[in-house]
């Protein structure tokens, strides 16, 4: 019944919590730091994962602006990846935000959100409700929540909800714990009422690890 209930809240099927992020949805746009509507800078782990594609919007000498003050270069520079890169940059690398219906169905197990606020907000303000409920209540700031995709962070907010709804967790301990913390915290409950060995749960996504615990 409570999956079912999940499944009702996220507005899709079961395939959801499977799909796949699509790796063509980005683009270059100008201005540092800038991104469209929909879209937020492209972290290091996606231009790595998708480097010539992404490395070719570029030109020769180039460098676009990635997230967490990252950078990438065009082809005449290798299509290096600057983990670090502080200097002023012209353009940035956006990726397509996916995954919404997650980001609603966290925000609405968590209490964070009404169904009815939700309606009278965009998809991107889902997104930016969630960061800054979960920064302001773990460790980690917003900067480091905006890092993670929609898919990561949906889950993360569900695990969150588990910890606090169960009063697994009081809002105190919450306060000291990181994004690695929550889950390794769930992980450990799991591994003890499923029986499910340490190896699997911790190759599982969050939303795997959510879907387990909905399951029974």
């Amino acid at each position: 019944m409570q999956f079912s209930l999940l499944i009702l809240l996220l507005a899709g099927s079961a395939s959801a919590f499977d799909a796949p992020e699509d790796t063509h949805s980005y683009l270059k746009y100008q201005g540092e730091t800038n991104c469209p509507a929909d879209h937020r800078l492209m972290s290091v782990g996606f231009a790595r994962n998708n480097l010539q594609e992404v490395c070719n919007l570029l030109s020769d000498w180039e460098f676009a602006r990635l997230s967490g003050y990252a950078s990438l270069g065009g082809p005449g520079n290798n299509c290096v990846v600057y983990e670090s890169d502080h200097r002023h940059l012209n353009s940035s690398l956006c990726v397509a935000l996916t995954e919404h219906s997650l980001i609603r169905g966290a925000l609405i197990q968590g209490g964070f959100r009404s169904p009815d606020e939700l309606t009278r907000m965009t998809q991107s303000d889902w997104r930016v409700a969630l960061i800054d409920e979960l920064a302001n209540r773990t460790r980690d700031d917003a900067h480091q929540w905006d890092e993670l995709d929609n898919q990561a962070l949906a889950g993360l907010g569900l695990l969150v909800s588990y910890l606090r709804n169960g009063e697994r967790v009081s809002d105190t301990e919450l306060s000291q714990y990181t994004a690695t913390d929550i889950r390794q915290s769930v992980i450990g409950e799991l591994q003890a009422q499923t029986g499910i060995d340490l190896l699997s749960l911790q190759s599982m996504s969050n939303i795997d690890l959510y879907h387990i615990i909905m399951s029974g």
